[in-house]
């Protein structure tokens, strides 16, 4: 071969080379390029799909809120109704009084005001959260039987019902856990008990079983909770209340 011919062959081997060199480069590049797209995709989609479940949690959040709000003012209301029915007890009861003295009543006008204010008291007692039902009615019903044998004095028998009427209003105040039987279908358990004043109350039997007290009517029913959250709101409140812990912000169900 001359040297021309082996000059040549050797440029175009030369050239050759680099060229080869450069497409597989331009493949790799290509080839993650492709990589970084799919990447962007994926990416776009869980940040789409985060977006969307923030909206939904919004939206929760919105209507959760909304529920409480509606569960503080219908509270609000039934506190604002039992401080009114006791503050009228308290004018009858005043205004009686009054009478008594400004018309010098005897005995027996005295002994029958103070009957008929007696017997309001035991019906607001009735219908009231059933807190102690038996023992707040008992003391009733033996002062009714000691004002009508006799036994008492107008002025000891008034102060004694002026004092179980100043007991009624202390229970309105009053948040804490006391114990108390509950009837449960046709069994009576006896269960904590968690009072919210006057308006709400709430139980809890052989410590693995919650429930609360529902209006229904005139009347109050014990019923078993099973909604997880009710049950878990319950179990904090009892939690905070046994811990001596009065004063706070709590989310319970809505009894009413």
């Amino acid at each position: 071969m001359s040297y021309r011919n082996k000059f040549i062959k050797t440029m175009l081997i030369i050239t050759f080379v680099p060229a080869f060199g450069m497409s597989t480069a331009i493949a790799e590049a290509d080839k993650n390029y492709l990589n970084l797209s799919e990447k962007l995709v994926l990416l776009r989609g869980q940040v789409s799909d985060l977006s969307n479940e923030l909206q939904l949690l919004r939206d929760e959040h919105k209507l959760e809120m909304r529920g409480l709000i509606t569960q503080k003012n219908t509270t609000n209301s039934n506190i604002k109704q039992e401080e009114i029915a006791i503050d009228q007890m308290q004018e009858n009861l005043l205004n009686n009084k009054k009478l008594i003295q400004e018309i010098g009543a005897d005995n027996n006008t005295i002994k029958e005001a103070l009957l008929i204010e007696t017997e309001k008291l035991k019906k607001h007692i009735k219908t009231s959260l059933p807190f102690k039902i038996k023992e707040r009615l008992k003391s009733v019903n033996d002062y009714e039987k000691r004002l009508e044998a006799g036994v008492l004095s107008s002025h000891k028998a008034a102060n004694i019902l002026w004092s179980m009427i100043e007991d009624e209003l202390k229970l309105a105040r009053d948040n804490g856990v006391y114990r108390q039987s509950v009837v449960l279908g046709d069994k009576e358990h006896l269960a904590h008990i968690a009072k919210i004043g006057m308006v709400m109350m709430y139980f809890r039997v052989a410590d693995d079983e919650y429930g609360l007290f529902r209006k229904a009517g005139d009347n109050w029913v014990a019923e078993v909770s099973k909604d997880s959250r009710d049950i878990e709101q319950i179990k904090t409140l009892f939690t905070s209340l046994e811990k001596q812990v009065h004063v706070g912000y709590f989310e319970i169900p809505n009894t009413l």
